[in-house]
């Protein structure tokens, strides 16, 4: 009897639309968040710092400076999206984001200073690192309306779960992408 209610409370977890949004839209971010740290960490070494005595202290720093907003930011940010409409923040972090990357990306096509071109890496990772300390909250909160008591425990397991393989796929998919 108890795989039978198991078996309902996950049918009834994936019939949740709204959870399944969550989980695609979750899976699909988290994996080009890795994605892109992977291939800024791959660009610096093989292009921006390649040969050069700087190189480990340039691809070091880049953990460093997608941990330092979990640091200085994180234990600020859940009050603020405690505040605000949740769904917004969380549509608003991704849009800033994406917006931010694109900017990068643009300025990767007009300008081959490599000291310019380093600090933007850091000041892209570090703003969407600071996206994710607004977004991580909402996304939690979110999940709690959306999933009943008794499913919540499987919700941020598959939730987990869609993280741990983002952790995987990102990277992986990151280094054939750069060109020679």
């Amino acid at each position: 009897m108890p795989s039978a209610i198991s078996s309902q409370e996950r049918a009834s977890l994936l019939a949740n639309r709204n959870f399944v949004l969550l989980l695609l839209g979750q899976s699909c971010s988290l994996i080009g968040d890795w994605f892109f740290v992977a291939t800024i960490t791959i660009w610096i070494i093989e292009t921006l710092a390649r040969g050069q005595v700087w190189l480990p202290m340039a691809v070091g720093s880049v953990p460093l400076i997608v941990a330092i907003p979990t640091l200085l930011l994180g234990p600020f940010a859940g009050v603020f999206v405690d505040r605000w409409d949740r769904r917004v923040t969380m549509l608003w972090t991704d849009l800033m984001r994406m917006a931010g990357v694109t900017i990068f990306l643009l300025l990767t096509l007009l300008t081959t200073n490599t000291v310019w071109l380093l600090v933007s890496c850091y000041g892209i990772l570090l703003f969407c690192a600071c996206g994710s300390q607004f977004f991580e909250p909402a996304k939690t909160a979110i999940l709690a309306d959306i999933a009943t008591p008794e499913q919540r425990p499987q919700a941020f397991g598959m939730l987990q779960q869609a993280s741990y393989l983002a952790q995987i796929i990102g990277p992986s998919v990151s280094a054939p992408s750069i060109w020679h």
